[in-house]
C-alpha cells in the first residue's frame, strides 16, 4: 500500500511514500511493510514449470491442451497468470479428470493446489506422481502435514526423513523429524537431529529458538530458559523470536526476564503495555505450553520466514502452518503480510481479521487492517474505529496516534490530524516521519511557516529520507523558497533513487524555476519516460518545450496532459496554454 504525500493540487507529484516500509518485507514486523503491487504471474509460472528461468508460451500450452479438457486447462492457466490460485487449482483438477496420467498436468496441479492451501488434494497428486516414478519437489510436505494432523508421529518421522532428501525441504524436513522423535519420547534423538542443522556453516536462525522450544516441551526448565536467552540475544533475532522466547522464559521460572525481553525487543507496532500486564497477571497466552500442532505450525512458519525465501515458499509454508493449527495467530499474521505482497489483498485481510485479541500479533494485524481501510478502501470511519480502539487500549503508544492522524489527513481532515499528531509528540513519538506528516497537514491549513519548520525538523532527524528531501525541495520551489537549497535536496533524492519519475520531475522543475530551460527539459523528458501517464509531469515537459521554442511539441505534451488529467492539474489552464501556442504558430 502506498499513498501520495499530499492531497493538495500538484503535491501528488512527489513519489509515493511507503506507509509501513519494507511489509511488508518485514521479518516479523520489525517494520511493517507495504504491499508490493505485483501479481503472482511470473513467480507462479516459473515454479509451475520447474525452472527458475523459463516461463512458457501461452500458445504452446494451448497446443498441449488439445488432448484433454482444453477449456479447463486454459482457465487454470489464465487464473495462474492473474493470481487467482484457488481457481487455478480447481480447474487443473478438472483438466486431470480427462487425462489423469499427464505428468505435466499433475505437476501443475500439485503446485497450484499446494499454493492454494488445499493440502489433502496436493498430497494425493504428489502421491500419484511418486507412484508413477516422478517424485516432485516439496511433494512430501503436504503428506507430512496430514501425518501430523493425525498425530501419526511414526508416519511423520518417515515422511519427514524423505523430505530431507529434497534440497528445498531439508530444513523443514529436519525440524519435523526432530519433533516426531520428541513426540515419541525420544528426546535425545530429537535434540540431536535439531543440532544437525548446525553443520559448521552458519546455522539457520530458528535453530536456537527451536532447541529452546524442544527443551521447554521436554520439561527441562533450566536448559530451556538458558536456550531462550541464547536465541533472543543473537543480533539478528527478530520480534517473532523475542515473543516466542519470552514465552519460553515465562513458562520456565523467568517471567521477569520475559518482561524485560518484551520491553527491549518489541517496537511500537506491538502493544508492549498490554503484553506485559497480561504476563504479570498470569493471563498471557505466552504462559500456555504449546501443543504439538502449535509446535509444528511454528516450525513451518519459521521455515517460511527464512530471510531470502521466495514469495511462493512463504505462502505455501504459512498455509501449511494454518493447516496444522487453524488458530495459529503468528501464521495468520504473516500469511496476511505475504498475500499483500502477492497483491491478494482481500484474502490477506481475512487472515489479519483472524488474529485473536489475546495474541501478541493482534496489534500489528490491526495496524495493517487499519491501513487497508485508510489507504486502499479510503474508508475513514472503518480505519478511525480501528486506530482509536488501539489508542484506548494503549494510550501511551504514539504509533496508533500517528496512524489516526494520517487517516484524518488522507481524508482532508487536517485539524483532526493535527490533534493526533500533537498527542503523538506528547507521547514521545516525534520521529522524522511524524514531523513530515505534520508539515503536510500544516501546509494544507495554510500555515506555511509552521509547515516549513516541521519539514526542517523532519530532515534534522533523518537527513537522508529521499521522500522528505524531494517533497520539501519541491515545496520550496513552489513556495518561493531558495531554489539552490531546493535543488540540493532534490538532487540528493534523485541520487538515492534515479529511476523515480517524481523525483526526476522535481529536479527538472527546479531548473525550470531557475530559468535553465534546456537542462530542465532534459530531466523532464526523463521523468516522462519513467512516469508516462502522470499529467503534472507531462504538463511540466510541455512548459519546458514552450520555453525553448518547441511549440508543436509543447502542444502535443499539453494535449497528453489533458488526456490523463485528474484533480492534480487545472485542465482550463492547460487548454489556455494550448490555444495561446496555436495562435503563436499561426502568426
Amino acid at each position: 500500500m502506498a499513498f501520495f504525500c499530499s492531497p493538495s493540487p500538484g503535491k501528488q507529484r512527489f513519489a509515493p511514500v511507503t506507509v509501513l516500509a519494507g511489509l511488508l518485507v518485514m521479518g516479523a514486523c520489525q517494520t511493517i511493510p507495504v504491499a508490493e503491487n505485483v501479481s503472482l504471474t511470473d513467480r507462479v509460472m516459473k515454479v509451475s514449470v520447474g525452472s527458475a528461468d523459463k516461463v512458457e508460451d501461452y500458445s504452446q500450452d494451448f497446443q498441449y491442451a488439445s488432448g484433454y479438457d482444453a477449456s479447463a486447462f486454459l482457465t487454470a492457466h489464465h487464473a495462474t497468470i492473474t493470481g487467482d490460485i484457488d481457481t487455478a487449482a480447481n480447474r487443473y483438477t478438472v483438466a486431470l479428470s480427462s487425462d489423469p496420467d499427464s505428468n505435466r498436468l499433475l505437476e501443475r496441479s500439485f503446485r497450484s493446489l499446494y499454493l492454494a492451501g488445499q493440502i489433502e488434494n496436493a498430497s494425493a497428486i504428489a502421491a500419484t506422481l511418486n507412484n508413477m516414478g516422478t517424485p516432485i519437489s516439496l511433494g512430501s510436505e503436504p503428506a507430512a502435514a496430514i501425518a501430523a494432523q493425525n498425530r501419526d508421529w511414526a508416519g511423520l518421522e518417515v515422511v519427514a526423513r524423505n523430505l530431507t532428501e529434497d534440497t528445498d525441504g531439508v530444513i523443514l524436513g529436519t525440524l519435523l523429524e526432530a519433533w516426531a522423535f520428541a513426540f515419541q519420547g525420544r528426546a535425545d534423538a530429537g535434540l540431536s537431529r535439531l543440532m544437525e542443522l548446525n553443520n559448521g556453516s552458519e546455522p539457520p536462525e530458528m535453530l536456537f529458538s527451536q532447541v529452546a522450544l524442544m527443551l521447554d516441551y521436554l520439561g527441562k526448565t533450566d536448559d530451556a530458559a538458558e536456550a531462550a536467552r541464547i536465541a533472543s540475544s543473537r543480533n539478528s533475532s527478530d520480534t517473532d523470536t523475542a515473543i516466542i522466547m519470552a514465552g519460553v522464559l515465562a513458562r520456565n521460572n523467568a517471567r521477569a526476564e520475559a518482561i524485560t525481553l518484551i520491553e527491549q525487543k518489541l517496537n511500537d507496532y506491538y502493544s508492549r503495555q498490554q503484553l506485559i500486564m497480561r504476563l504479570k497477571s498470569g493471563q498471557s497466552t505466552l504462559l500456555i505450553k504449546p501443543s504439538p500442532d502449535v509446535i509444528l505450525a511454528n516450525a513451518s512458519a519459521d521455515v517460511a520466514l527464512i530471510k531470502g525465501s521466495s514469495l511462493i515458499s512463504r505462502i505455501t509454508r504459512l498455509r501449511l502452518a494454518v493447516y496444522l493449527n487453524a488458530s495459529f495467530d503468528r501464521a495468520h499474521f504473516h500469511l496476511g503480510r505475504v498475500l499483500r505482497q502477492a497483491n491478494m489483498i482481500e484474502e490477506a485481510m481475512q487472515h489479519h481479521q483472524r488474529v485473536r485479541q489475546s495474541s501478541p500479533w493482534y496489534q500489528p494485524a490491526r495496524v495493517l487492517l487499519g491501513l487497508y481501510h485508510s489507504g486502499t478502501k479510503r474508508d475513514f470511519d472503518a480505519a478511525h474505529a480501528i486506530f482509536t480502539a488501539m489508542i484506548e487500549a494503549d494510550p501511551t503508544n504514539p504509533l496508533p496516534l500517528r496512524f489516526a492522524g494520517n487517516n484524518a489527513r488522507r481524508h482532508d481532515r487536517f485539524e483532526e490530524a493535527m490533534v493526533f499528531y500533537d498527542k503523538a509528540i506528547e507521547q514521545g513519538g516525534a520521529t522524522s516521519k511524524l514531523n513530515f506528516y505534520r508539515g503536510i497537514a500544516l501546509e494544507n491549513l495554510d500555515r506555511s511557516r509552521d509547515a516549513e519548520a516541521a519539514f526542517r525538523v523532519s530532515l534534522d532527524l533523518d537527513p537522508d529520507d529521499a521522500h522528505v528531501l524531494n517533497y520539501f525541495g519541491y515545496w520550496l520551489l513552489v513556495n518561493d523558497g531558495d531554489p539552490a537549497e531546493a535543488l540540493q535536496m532534490i538532487r540528493k533524492a534523485v541520487e538515492s533513487d534515479p529511476r523515480n519519475g517524481f523525483f526526476m520531475d522535481s529536479l527538472g522543475w527546479g531548473y525550470f524555476k531557475l530559468g535553465r530551460f534546456n537542462k530542465a527539459m532534459a530531466f523532464l523528458e526523463r521523468a516522462v519516460t519513467l512516469e508516462p501517464s502522470d499529467p503534472v509531469i507531462i504538463d511540466h515537459l510541455g512548459d519546458a518545450y514552450e520555453k525553448t521554442g518547441r511549440l508543436r511539441e509543447a502542444i502535443f505534451e499539453w494535449g497528453r496532459a489533458l488526456y490523463y488529467a485528474d484533480d492534480t492539474v487545472d485542465a482550463a489552464i492547460i487548454q489556455g496554454k494550448i490555444e495561446k501556442a496555436r495562435a503563436l504558430l499561426q502568426q
